[in-house]
């Protein structure tokens, strides 16, 4: 199993949410086998997403994947994520 921790500002969660909720079956399809989305204690723009996945080759295709540009250009994502892969 890999995992795969994503952090970075948003510009608004509920709409941030919403996008990230409309890739379920993008995720799975790609090889995800759990999610987990936390917000900022007191900062509730900060996201961190967790996301398991299969093997190391699928979490770094997603990590960089034209789906997943595409998603967080649309979803508000407010600066650059902080991507980190680990066992």
């Amino acid at each position: 199993m890999a995992r795969m921790i994503v952090i970075h500002p948003v510009e608004d969660f509920g709409k941030w949410k919403s996008v990230f909720d409309s890739l379920e079956t993008v995720h799975k399809n790609a090889g995800a086998t759990a999610l987990s989305v936390y917000q900022g204690f007191g900062a509730p723009n900060n996201v961190v997403v967790v996301t398991d996945w299969g093997t190391h080759e699928q979490a770094k295709a997603w990590g960089e994947s034209p789906e997943l540009q595409t998603a967080m250009k649309e979803a508000g994502v407010a600066g650059p994520p902080g991507i980190y892969f680990v066992d």
